[in-house]
């Protein structure tokens, strides 16, 4: 799940956001239900930067985009100005274009899901290396 990370400096920065994401994870549900926009973007924002700091701390990119392409994905598909910049394309069809909002929002949730579960993951695979190192 990690082996893109190979030097204390790539593991830090890993470290450094797995709070910042879980909570930008579990804020996609308000953001959904409650179509909060500046919360949207807060939570864009913070998984952007996490995205751009990643790819230019870690020496295997390839490999760390592997691992994250659905995240990567989503923060694509999600951008909050879409709308905006692109009015033709959710303009075609009322309907195709909600249903278009509809699996975006549904892809936002997918990937909170994913990133909360990979974080209890890992939680979970350091505990137990720590406790085979100390036992």
């Amino acid at each position: 799940m990690t082996e893109y990370l190979e030097t204390p400096r790539e593991w830090r920065w890993h470290r450094v956001f797995i709070v910042p994401s879980s909570l930008a994870a579990l804020a996609c549900i308000p953001v959904v239900i409650w179509k909060i926009e500046w919360l949207a973007w807060v939570v864009w924002i913070t998984f952007l930067v996490e995205d751009v700091v990643m790819l230019i701390v870690v020496r295997r990119k390839g490999a760390w985009l592997r691992v994250h392409w659905f995240e990567t994905g989503v923060l694509v598909l999600t951008f909050p100005v879409w709308h905006d910049l692109a009015p033709d394309l959710f303009a075609l069809e009322i309907v195709g274009a909600l249903r278009l909002v509809e699996l975006l929002n549904v892809l936002k949730l997918i990937k909170a899901g994913r990133i909360l579960h990979r974080h209890a993951r890992e939680r979970s695979a350091t505990r137990r290396a720590s406790r085979a190192r100390s036992g």
